[in-house]
């Protein structure tokens, strides 16, 4: 149940929340859907899983923004920001890193 656990976190980590589902995950371990019960108890489990990671990664990036924030803002006050370079447009782009 490991793999399984790490891979359906994979997906999340790679395409969103909304890429985990029971077909994505079976194909994405090499296994037909169905197979996937032989792991976990009932569709309600693997559902369940979803929405632990997903409200998980949900969590982290509300994490990540603010840290993104903080580190601009540190930089910013303290004269770090390489010459050259655009406070405004590294927000934009920092910023919509981070867009859905």
């Amino acid at each position: 149940m490991a793999e399984q656990r790490l891979t359906a976190r994979a997906l999340v980590e790679e395409a969103g929340p909304e890429a985990l589902t029971t077909r994505s995950l079976a194909d994405r371990l090499g296994i037909k859907a169905p197979s996937l019960y032989k792991h976990f108890s009932d569709k309600a489990a693997v559902e369940l899983i979803a929405q632990h990671l997903a409200a998980l990664a949900d969590a982290y990036r509300a994490r990540a923004v603010w840290a993104f924030a903080h580190g601009m803002v540190i930089l910013e006050i303290h004269g770090r920001f390489p010459g050259g370079v655009g406070l405004g447009e590294a927000w934009e782009t920092g910023v919509r890193a981070f867009a859905p």
